[in-house]
């Protein structure tokens, strides 16, 4: 009879370069507008759009009582269409 075991996690410690000139590891990084971290998952990238979403929704809230539809409009294009 089989019993699974838990999956150990295995660290490896890999330098690459060039000329001398060594690439520094990182434990998450940007790209193409995506913040990946070295597991591939999607927490980083989650929590950084969470927070941005948040102030945005707090200025759309705040202005709406001040400002006109059209304008609203325009503030919403700006935080959310760009996110």
């Amino acid at each position: 009879m089989y019993t699974l075991q838990p999956r150990e996690i295995m660290s490896v410690n890999l330098q690459m370069g060039f000329n001398n000139n060594f690439i520094t590891n990182s434990f998450y990084t940007k790209f193409l507008g995506v913040t990946m971290n070295n597991t591939l998952s999607w927490n980083n990238h989650i929590d950084l759009l969470v927070k941005k979403l948040s102030k945005a929704c707090y200025t759309v809230q705040n202005a709406k009582t001040y400002i006109s539809a059209p304008s609203l409009k325009m503030i919403y294009f700006a935080f959310f269409a760009r996110l």
